[in-house]
């Protein structure tokens, strides 16, 4: 919710066009769009892009509309929980924060907007990001693709252990492309980068 107002557009009318009918010998109300007028209509302003979501694999095959738990909150699968880095990626408000739960996520993640992503720990039973099966070999696990707004409000990236098999862990652009994209004001925090490119 971000903003309640009233529309104040009732207006006064005699009551033969009142679409009460009780005391009338004629009866001259219409149901059209002029009668919009009838009362003072309550204005809401909704904000329906979330500004937190969580992923974790374990969500994976659940219907959406389907409520879990994340400690002692509840969110909805499709809105602001998913069994994916991606779809949380492009779920999230710009300037949001996906918490990847534990477990391991075989997908090649592109981040393309100020986000921060933060998993549960770079060990390896942990938040592991991996290669998935079939892949662009010109683009890294997570391909940057976004700028964070400062120094103070970078993109991050956290908390992650990025296993790649035959392609990097982290790209910017394209490799042997010249994509002409620059990424500036970048994170990484506990961030463990191991396999093979």
């Amino acid at each position: 919710l971000t903003d309640v107002a009233f529309w104040h557009i009732n207006a006064d009318e005699p009551s033969v066009i009142d679409y009460n009918t009780e005391f009338k010998t004629v009866d001259l109300y219409q149901p059209h769009m002029f009668r919009a007028s009838d009362h003072d209509p309550v204005l809401v302003g909704l904000n329906l892009v979330p500004e937190v979501v969580y992923v974790d694999d374990d969500w994976n095959g659940l219907a959406n509309g389907t409520a879990v738990s994340v400690d002692t909150q509840t969110f909805t699968i499709g809105i602001n929980a998913f069994d994916t880095i991606q779809e949380g990626v492009q779920a999230v408000a710009v300037g949001g924060m996906l918490h990847v739960l534990g477990g391991t996520y075989a997908e090649n993640v592109l981040v393309n907007k100020y986000v921060s992503i933060v998993g549960e720990g770079s060990g390896p039973a942990e938040t592991v990001v991996t290669s998935p099966t079939t892949f662009d070999s010109k683009v890294g696990v997570f391909q940057i693709a976004a700028s964070g707004l400062s120094e103070e409000f970078p993109i991050l990236l956290q908390d992650l252990r990025i296993q790649p098999v035959a392609q990097a862990g982290i790209s910017i652009g394209r490799f042997t492309e010249a994509s002409g994209v620059t990424v500036n004001y970048m994170t990484l925090d506990n961030v463990f980068v191991i396999g093979t490119n």
